[in-house]
């Protein structure tokens, strides 16, 4: 169809599926939330809310080593605190006085083992660190009530409440 001042579209996309093409690359680009993530808290169909999403974003949701999450947030038994469920990658748990931290690998195994934040440990109040030494990585993360350490499938332990 000619259209006025001898313009002629040419044969090939339509237009609006050209520019969506060129909307999400560019997003890309410029750091976009990844085609997974809805934008609205919704990655992979479960919904991640509030700090526990801040923390999931910056780690870099559905690309952090976490995947997608395996559940919506949930609150927890204790009804204080809430978490978000990534199958056996971890789980991002998050309390009003610790805030939102993941936990995961054998300090998850471990912490769990004694009914996680239910348990003698409570809440977890720092992201993992790695902390190298001769012997290879030891993992640790702080708890309310101790702190986790783990190399090599060793887990140690300092328990601090009673």
């Amino acid at each position: 169809m000619d259209k006025p001042n001898g313009y002629r579209r040419k044969a090939g996309r339509p237009l609006s599926v050209t520019l969506l093409a060129l909307l999400l690359g560019f997003g890309a680009l410029v750091g976009a939330p990844s085609a997974i993530a809805a934008g609205d808290g919704t990655y992979c169909g479960h919904r991640v809310l509030g700090e526990i999403d801040a923390k999931y974003r910056s780690m870099g949701d559905t690309r952090s080593p976490l995947g997608c999450p395996t559940s919506d947030e949930l609150t927890n038994p204790d009804r204080y605190g809430k978490q978000s469920q990534f199958g056996e990658r971890g789980v991002i748990h998050w309390s009003g006085r610790t805030g939102a931290h993941p936990v995961w690998g054998g300090i998850r195994d471990y912490w769990c083992a004694f009914k996680c934040e239910a348990g003698k440990f409570k809440y977890p109040t720092s992201d993992e660190t790695q902390l190298p030494n001769s012997r290879g990585t030891i993992y640790r993360q702080n708890f309310q009530c101790g702190t986790i350490q783990w190399q090599a499938g060793w887990p140690t332990w300092t328990y601090i409440c009673d």
